[in-house]
């Protein structure tokens, strides 16, 4: 199967509402490579063929394209999942751990943990405890902090 076919799959697959999304943070960018990579996006959910022009690599732009769709998904798809929150809470823990912000860290870990047993997700509460463990063993003199 082609890139263009890929592409045209993943396109028709996507709700209207998606397609919005996707529309909005593609046009960010505002450049000229984006205007040409949003007219290939029109194109093609519209069931047109766009010409290919001249000095113009059609493999390079479908792969960027594809690409491109498949992030604006995830994320779209992301904003409200339970998983999303978790992970976005155990990211700025950790940033926060790195930091030597250890009091405000354990705080996100705590959330991040209480979601994550409400949603019985045991991959992360493993992930949640090992970052724990980090933040006592370079926080030796850490105290004042209860972990369940």
């Amino acid at each position: 199967m082609s890139s263009q076919a890929h592409i045209e799959n993943l396109v028709s697959t996507m709700t209207r509402a998606e397609k919005r999304y996707f529309k909005i943070n593609a046009s960010k960018n505002g450049d000229g490579a984006t205007k040409q990579f949003m007219k290939l996006f029109d194109a093609i959910d519209k069931g047109k063929e766009l010409a290919v022009g001249k000095g113009e690599n059609r493999s390079v732009t479908n792969t960027y394209l594809y690409n491109s769709i498949l992030e604006c998904l995830v994320s779209y798809n992301g904003r409200n999942s339970d998983s999303a929150q978790i992970d976005k809470l155990i990211q700025q823990g950790d940033t926060l751990r790195k930091r030597g912000l250890a009091q405000q860290a354990v705080s996100l870990f705590a959330k991040a943990e209480s979601l994550a047993q409400q949603h019985q997700d045991y991959m992360r509460l493993q992930l949640i405890y090992w970052h724990l463990r980090a933040l006592l063993a370079t926080n030796i003199n850490f105290k004042g902090t209860e972990l369940t």
